[in-house]
């Protein structure tokens, strides 16, 4: 590889650096807290994205994860009656 070629990594070899399943990191990915490149199905991260990370860490999945549902408001209604 030339000293101009930017290094990319799979998820797995991201993950073992971060030491956390890949599967946690594809949450990342669809959440869009990584970015990434795409070819085909395989995912890479470059160089400067894993160093960031690696400096900076990943936001937390928990509150991102959960989904806010309003209540349905002909359920009160109907639960008041």
């Amino acid at each position: 590889m030339s000293d101009s070629a930017t290094r990319a990594y799979d998820l797995y070899q991201l993950a073992d650096a971060l030491r956390m399943s890949h599967w946690t990191l594809r949450r990342h990915v669809k959440l869009g807290s990584i970015q990434v490149t795409r070819m085909g199905n395989r995912i890479r991260v470059s160089e400067s994205e894993r160093d960031c990370i690696l400096r900076d860490g990943l936001p937390s999945l928990t509150a991102s994860t959960k989904p806010h549902i309003d209540p349905d408001p002909r359920l009160a209604e109907s639960e008041a009656a």
